[in-house]
């Protein structure tokens, strides 16, 4: 993970591809990324989950819209 890179991210699943969850990124290695899962009111402890299935796109694909981002509504 680069230093410019989101650290939230979406989580899909690894052969359907649908979104699952929104997810924090703590730390990342070629074969496994160390992610916290977003509970709906708290974060989960630290898992482990395959990189193909961590979208960088800040948690977009989720439903997440980063704060003093404003949405288009065209």
């Amino acid at each position: 993970m680069s230093a410019r890179a989101p650290r939230d991210a979406s989580l899909v699943g690894l052969c359907s591809r649908e979104v699952i969850c929104r997810v924090r990124i703590v730390r990342e290695y070629p074969s496994v990324t160390k992610v916290r899962y977003w509970l709906g009111d708290r974060w989960s402890d630290v898992q482990d989950t395959h990189p193909d299935t961590v979208i960088h796109d800040g948690g977009a694909r989720a439903g997440w819209t980063p704060v003093g981002h404003e949405q288009s509504t065209s």
